[in-house]
């Protein structure tokens, strides 16, 4: 028996071509399904990894390399671990590329509760924003 699919890609995409699948959701272009729908998300994802490691690193990946990164950072679909339906899961960009790219944190806004007054009374703080992590370091 052969384990595949490897992962799974996007499925179901508008086009304005009509290949005559269903329109599933109703809007004036047919939807694309299959392995040719499917695959060029999942190369356009091993693209820009690629072009992230020259960009940072000055190396590339081989594909057994893509493959990993690919497959170690899918979203688990359907029965626990990897299955014949889905693979190791649905292909993340994001999670692939934050294998290798650690974004910099970034401060929206603090919020001070309502009715403190800054002084001695201790209060807390709450920090809005994106791309923290548990190593982050917030400093007043």
């Amino acid at each position: 028996m052969r384990n595949k699919p490897d992962l799974t890609a996007p499925n179901g995409g508008n086009t304005t071509v009509s290949l005559g699948g269903p329109n599933v959701d109703g809007d004036l272009f047919p939807n694309f399904f299959g392995t040719s729908a499917a695959a060029p998300h999942a190369a356009g994802i091993a693209a820009l990894l690629q072009n992230a490691k020259q960009k940072f690193y000055g190396s590339t990946f081989t594909p057994a390399q893509i493959r990993s990164v690919l497959t170690t950072t899918s979203l688990d679909m359907g029965v626990a671990g990897a299955d014949l339906a889905s693979g190791s899961g649905l292909v993340q960009a994001f999670a692939a590329l934050s294998t290798l790219a650690a974004p910099t944190p970034n401060l929206d806004s603090l919020s001070v509760p309502a009715g403190v007054t800054p002084g001695n009374t201790p209060f807390t703080v709450t920090v809005n924003g994106s791309f923290f992590n548990l190593q982050t370091v917030v400093i007043f």
